[in-house]
């Protein structure tokens, strides 16, 4: 069985978290998020960071995280930057041969870039519900990163810095709020 190119499912998650970046009032980026401990900006700001990280590993240069005083303007406009160059790092075949340092060790970029879709997503479903916007991602993309994510971060064991305990939800929540549940969301 052939294996599913994840670009496409990263390139829409990272593209959907950046649309909610970019919907945040000024007033809302002090509010929090379902992420525990974080507010809007502090959600937007490791978008930006991670979204530079992964820029990093597939051939952009490095870019050191935002200062924990960045302006709220400067955070999302580095996650919109950063996410910009995405795309064209990501466009040669060639990087799904690459192997890659990520959560863990280092992993086949195919596996690397499925852990940060979910990551973009639930980050995305973090800014949404927390400021009121529509936090549902286009189902499709959400589901499949749903059943990679239940594989890949089993309910027991899972690194209890990185996910919640999995949060029950109705069965025909969406998927992107399931997701969000299978991660630790309440």
């Amino acid at each position: 069985m052939a294996e599913i190119d994840p670009r496409p499912d990263f390139l829409a998650a990272v593209a959907w978290a950046v649309a909610r970046a970019e919907a945040v009032g000024a007033e809302q980026f002090a509010w929090p998020t379902g992420c525990a401990g974080w507010t809007v900006r502090d959600v937007v700001k490791h978008c930006a960071d991670v979204a530079g990280l992964v820029g990093g590993r597939f051939g952009s240069p490095a870019r050191p995280p935002l200062a924990a005083d960045a302006p709220d303007d400067d955070v999302r406009q580095a996650f919109t930057a950063a996410a910009a160059a995405l795309p064209g790092l990501l466009a040669d075949d060639a990087v799904l041969a690459l192997e890659v340092t990520g959560p863990g060790g280092i992993l086949p970029a195919a596996r690397f870039l499925g852990l940060f879709t979910g990551e973009f997503l639930v980050h995305g479903w973090d800014i949404a519900a927390a400021t009121g916007q529509d936090a549902e991602a286009p189902a499709d993309v959400a589901a499949r990163s749903l059943e990679f994510e239940r594989a890949a971060v089993p309910a027991e064991g899972r690194n209890a810095r990185a996910f919640g305990p999995v949060v029950e939800v109705s069965p025909d929540a969406g998927p992107t709020r399931q997701l969000a549940a299978w991660l630790g969301r309440a």
